[in-house]
């Protein structure tokens, strides 16, 4: 006599591949797949104005430039033991050995792109075109220390701020008045 909770199981040669059950379930439901297409058309409309407004990324750039500019003055200015100009003129960015800028500073590279007088060695940049910039200080020097003076050899007594107007938000660089550090 067998017992009444024995099951009798087929061998796995004996198993169909495909179950009837799994069969009726291939793809995706309808509900899913308008959910999907809702989703990419939402992130679509509120990201790809972003992607198309050449203003937002010229702006970023530019800030980004003018940071590693005004960094760049600060490490040349300590690593060779004299003054490094900055010159902030609303136009145009540049790093100069002297208050004139007669002396300019090369490119790190070499050369780059010849934006401020034609001169591809001169570490100068321009602002893009719709990109404006404001300094609180135009012209201003890192000593032997790496500390931000005025060009009448008095130590800064405020930070310099150089803020950037071009898209929907103003970038903001600040050069510490004690340290020289440069915050972006």
């Amino acid at each position: 006599m067998m017992p009444a909770f024995f099951v009798y199981t087929l061998p796995n040669s004996f198993m169909p591949h495909t179950s009837p059950i799994r069969s009726s379930h291939r793809g995706f439901t309808m509900v899913e797949l308008v959910v999907t297409v809702v989703l990419i058309g939402i992130l679509a409309a509120t990201a790809m104005p972003r992607f198309f407004k050449k203003q937002t990324f010229d702006a970023r750039g530019f800030s980004d430039q003018v940071a590693s500019m005004v960094r760049y003055a600060q490490k040349i200015a300590v690593a060779q033991q004299r003054k490094v100009f900055v010159r902030l003129n609303g136009a145009d960015v540049a790093i100069c050995f002297d208050v004139a800028c007669t002396l300019p500073v090369n490119y790190p590279a070499g050369s780059g792109p010849a934006s401020c007088g034609g001169n591809s060695t001169w570490f100068c940049v321009t602002a893009p075109n719709g990109i404006e910039y404001s300094s609180t200080q135009a012209i201003f020097y890192f000593n032997a220390l790496g500390q931000p003076v005025a060009t009448n050899n008095a130590v800064l007594g405020a930070n310099v701020t150089i803020t950037i107007k071009g898209d929907t938000a103003d970038r903001v660089l600040t050069v510490n008045a004690e340290t020289g550090y440069v915050q972006s």
